[in-house]
């Protein structure tokens, strides 16, 4: 393979790439899979990982968006926060949020 060629192939498999992380982000993929909010009931949300924090926002601004996050509680932990991690719902006292990471030997 030339230096030109392995330089195509290159910029292709990193498009690939960018466009199949860009296809899975939570704004695009959580939305149509949320549930309804029970008309008498409530939803919890739990979450965590990596992508929670994104999940999180993307859940929060999905249920204000239908007048329906008064009927959301939840909690989030995702790694490496130190505090500043959302929460589902951010406003109010119904949402928490934690850091986590795994445990690491001395």
């Amino acid at each position: 393979m030339s230096a030109a060629e392995d330089g195509q192939a290159r910029k292709t498999l990193v498009a690939l790439y960018e466009a199949a992380v860009a296809a899975a982000h939570p704004d695009l993929c959580l939305p149509r899979t949320c549930r309804v909010v029970p008309k008498a009931g409530r939803l919890i949300v739990v979450g965590a990982g990596k992508a929670a924090a994104a999940m999180a926002l993307v859940m929060e601004a999905h249920y204000r968006r239908l007048g329906s996050l008064d009927r959301v509680l939840g909690f989030t932990t995702a790694p490496y926060c130190y505090g500043r991690c959302p929460a589902v719902p951010t406003r109010g006292h119904r949402g928490r949020a934690g850091a986590a990471s795994h445990p690491r030997s001395k």
